[in-house]
């Protein structure tokens, strides 16, 4: 999908929300579950240690869900701009600081726990009304960082890792789809490295050493 598309569309409260969910992979109740304490700026990570299931918060549901997220700097930006938009809200309705254990970084402009039943019924569907995109589900924000990270050449044991997956292998299991050309099997890819390196060898003087485009 179009990450960007979506993100112009997007009600300005919950598009930090959608930025990170983009930018992290992390699933929505891992997100719903988030607190400020969660987030370590110094050393640069989430740390993914709950969820919300059914409204009962506890555990992830397996040991590989139990992770650290690398704050990518769209991932910094966005928690900066989310605990100013709380900070400006509390302040408006004259409340302090919530207590220790309720800091959750995704709430809604009133505060409250997040329901990420509501959150897509009423803001990620109408969303991808507004920005004429298809109709998916919001679990979508996942493939779409895996496919986009994959793509982009990042290593596939740090997707999977910043996914929660088990392995490469159940990364590929399950976004292979979403990857373009990756289901491909017509040698495009292969051919045009290798078109690349014959007209490198043909442009060599005689006797010349063709050297690879990278050294190490």
């Amino acid at each position: 999908m179009t990450r960007t598309a979506f993100l112009d569309a997007c009600p300005p409260w919950w598009r930090p929300y959608f930025t990170v969910a983009f930018w992290t992979g992390a699933r929505p109740n891992e997100l719903a579950a988030l607190k400020w304490g969660d987030v370590d700026p110094a050393r640069g990570i989430l740390r993914i240690r709950a969820g919300r299931y059914r409204g009962k918060e506890g555990p992830p549901k397996t040991a590989s869900s139990v992770r650290d997220i690398d704050l990518l700097p769209a991932v910094v930006e966005s928690l900066k701009a989310q605990k100013a938009q709380q900070a400006a809200e509390r302040l408006k309705r004259g409340r302090g600081a919530p207590e220790a254990g309720q800091d959750y970084v995704f709430t809604g402009p009133e505060g409250g726990l997040l329901n990420v039943n509501a959150l897509r019924d009423r803001y990620w569907y109408p969303t991808l009304t507004t920005a004429a995109l298809s109709r998916r589900t919001m679990y979508q924000t996942r493939h779409t960082f895996a496919s986009s990270a994959l793509a982009a050449g990042e290593a596939p044991s740090w997707v999977a890792a910043m996914l929660g997956h088990r392995s490469p292998e159940m990364l590929f299991r399950v976004s292979a789809r979403y990857i373009p050309n990756r289901a491909r099997r017509d040698g495009s890819a292969l051919l045009s490295r290798m078109t690349e390196r014959t007209d490198a060898e043909t442009a060599a003087p005689a006797g010349a050493a063709v050297l690879p485009k990278y050294s190490r």
